[in-house]
């Protein structure tokens, strides 16, 4: 069942849903180019998708790259619509989860405790190509980008989160495998009760 549709700040799309066995919160993050911003002209979407779309795009781009066709890509002069941004949006929300995904595994040491949990990986297959998307443990919280100075955090607290972000932040660097790339408030989220530093958000990670 979904609980809420966190408003996307990536490529990706995030739902927080609850499992029906047990009843436990998870977030389910999804690789869906139909979905989250994409990477036309200020990211807005011109163009609504529809499987008509998507069936024809990738028959276009696997004759394209076998050279059965000629590149219309780069003949069309629509420069407020282009075409080939859909390929870009295809090829980058993949790259993300894949990156996403090697992140969570070769960091799988600081699960838990300065990352959330990688719970499972799904494929679902509800086009002609499956939707991919990562189960993650859900932190009850809220994002340092959010805290008010001096009404949701006092001074002297604001200095021991910055230096447990930190220590976060070291210990990921210390694991010798990728630096994040992306770390901005809103990809550091407080636990709720302790206010321990969570680090989220790696699809932008530089993996060595």
């Amino acid at each position: 069942m979904v609980v809420k549709h966190f408003e996307p700040f990536t490529s990706a799309v995030v739902l927080l849903v609850q499992r029906h066995p047990d009843n436990e919160k998870v977030n389910l993050k999804l690789a869906d180019r139909r979905l989250g911003y994409r990477s036309n002209k200020n990211k807005l979407d011109t163009v609504p998708w529809s499987s008509s779309i998507d069936d024809h795009l990738r028959r276009a781009v696997c004759d394209i790259q076998a050279g059965a066709i000629l590149n219309w890509f780069e003949v069309i002069s629509d420069f407020d619509n282009r075409p080939d941004t859909e390929v870009s949006t295809w090829f980058g929300k993949i790259g993300s989860y894949d990156t996403e995904l090697a992140a969570f595994r070769l960091l799988h040491r600081l699960q838990g405790r300065y990352i959330p949990r990688l719970l499972s990986v799904v494929r679902l297959g509800i086009t002609s190509s499956p939707v991919l998307f990562i189960v993650l443990e859900y932190i009850p919280g809220i994002s340092i980008e959010k805290l008010q100075p001096h009404i949701d955090v006092s001074e002297q607290e604001a200095k021991r989160i910055s230096s447990d972000v930190m220590a976060a932040l070291r210990a990921i660097e210390a694991e010798n495998c990728l630096p994040h790339n992306d770390i901005y408030t809103r990809n550091v989220v407080l636990r709720e009760g302790n206010w321990s530093p969570i680090i989220i958000n790696f699809g932008e990670a530089n993996i060595r």
